[in-house]
């Protein structure tokens, strides 16, 4: 994941063909201007589960009693209703972090699920734009574009960019940038 990364303590396995990350339960907390939380401590599955970047990904299966859990009370509803949506209100979920916004884009065009309409509010939010232009490196945010044109819909996620005003800033064809 990067060295400023390294503290999360993140593990990755694949099984069977199948792709798992392992993390432990933690709370973070921002306090700078960057996208990777300054302050991370060992949380609860509650804490854990609500500073997610999607309902579906706040998500855990209990193996102890063979069942989802949904601490969030909105991952299975998502789930069912083939929505991307974030836990907590998405304009502060996307200024802590912008690239969750090209992760739930990535989802979107992956599973062709609807976008919940706060996230393009969020999304057209010109600090949002700010924000990614300021806290995500360009490789990053190559990274996150490559993965959107590795799903099944690449021209989905082409179209949500442009629906969220993004376009330009993932694709800069100009020196420019905006400001808050």
């Amino acid at each position: 994941k990067g060295q400023k990364a390294d503290h999360l303590q993140t593990a990755s396995l694949c099984i069977n063909g199948f792709d798992l990350d392992f993390v432990r339960l933690r709370n973070e907390r921002y306090t700078g201007d960057e996208r990777i939380p300054d302050k991370v401590d060992v949380g609860s599955i509650v804490e854990d589960a609500w500073r997610r970047d999607l309902t579906i990904n706040a998500l855990y299966y209990n193996i102890n009693i063979n069942q989802v859990e949904d601490w969030t009370e909105q991952g299975l509803q998502d789930l069912r209703q083939r929505n991307i949506a974030t836990p907590r209100p998405a304009l502060p979920t996307f200024l802590e972090d912008p690239t969750r916004l090209l992760r739930a884009i990535r989802f979107a065009a992956q599973l062709g699920w609807t976008v919940d309409p706060r996230l393009f509010r969020a999304a057209s939010d010109l600090r949002v734009r700010y924000a990614m232009q300021t806290k995500v490196s360009r490789d990053v945010i190559g990274k996150g574009i490559d993965a959107c044109f590795a799903t099944r819909d690449p021209s989905r996620a082409i179209k949500l960019l442009l629906a969220t005003n993004l376009i330009d800033v993932t694709f800069p064809l100009g020196d420019y940038s905006v400001s808050p």
